[in-house]
């Protein structure tokens, strides 16, 4: 029997993750969908209900290999009841690290049933136009296979890869300055301190506390006026370290969460 209700709970400072869970949704033609935005750092677990489900969808970002900070702090105030999960994360088309292991614990934490776990490729939150990476993603295809997603082949790998494995934690913040504003452009609109995930940009002034700052540049994508960008520390090594993998095929993949097998699988599911 599939699902009648599907539940996405997300945390998505720029839209991709939201865009792949909603994808996934979308195979369950007929189900009602609903959602619990927890991107924002207003968000509070005491003013939030999560309905009962037939299927919760669990998505979260890539975050140097893992599950962003505020979303694990956020996941972890939440409780359901036993409810089917699918696990989702998108990631910037380099790795995903440890990202689906983690956010599957998480999910078992939260009381959920890990039942999928879905890697889908999306921008790459330091993607400009001078060092594109994944641009554009999840693009129409991506979304496309996201609804028919192939039955997994194989448990939810934890091993990362070697290059992604050398970064430094906190490389985001090596690679990339706090993402300066142009008085020209900026109509002080105030929806890039909206956007703001941890609530480094001062409502008023504008200006971003650089130790809350996670280097998502929600605040860039979200600008209607291109009035922030992202600035390079060392621009010619991220346009080498991304050029090596913006010609990579990266397609969305699931897997077996943690010591599942295809078995334990809902007929309905795939």
């Amino acid at each position: 029997m599939k699902p009648e209700h599907i539940h996405i709970i997300c945390y998505s400072p720029t839209g991709g993750t939201l865009t792949a869970a909603r994808a996934v949704a979308s195979r369950y033609q007929g189900a009602i969908v609903t959602e619990t935005d927890i991107t924002s750092p207003s968000f509070s677990a005491a003013e939030t209900t999560i309905p009962d489900a037939d299927l919760v969808i669990l998505g979260t970002p890539v975050y140097e290999a893992t599950v962003p900070r505020p979303a694990v702090e956020r996941l972890r105030q939440l409780s359901c009841s036993s409810t089917p999960a699918v696990t989702l994360v998108s990631y910037g088309q380099i790795d995903f690290g440890s990202a689906l292991i983690d956010l599957e614990q998480i999910a078992a934490a939260m009381g959920l049933i890990p039942i999928l776990s879905v890697a889908a490729p999306a921008e790459h939150s330091l993607s400009t136009e001078q060092a594109p990476l994944g641009r554009g993603r999840p693009d129409e295809h991506d979304r496309y296979n996201l609804a028919h997603l192939s039955p997994p082949a194989s448990p939810t790998p934890v091993d990362r890869q070697l290059l992604p494995s050398l970064l430094p934690r906190g490389s985001a913040r090596v690679l990339t300055r706090v993402p300066r504003r142009d008085l020209q452009l900026c109509t002080s609109c105030g929806l890039c301190a909206q956007r703001c995930p941890t609530a480094a940009i001062d409502i008023s002034t504008l200006a971003i506390d650089s130790s809350k700052c996670l280097r998502c540049f929600a605040c860039v994508k979200a600008c209607p006026e291109q009035a922030r960008s992202i600035s390079y520390t060392i621009p010619i090594l991220v346009r080498w370290f991304f050029h090596r993998y913006h010609e990579k095929e990266r397609t969305p993949i699931c897997y077996l969460p943690a010591g599942s097998t295809l078995k334990d699988l809902p007929t309905w599911l795939l």
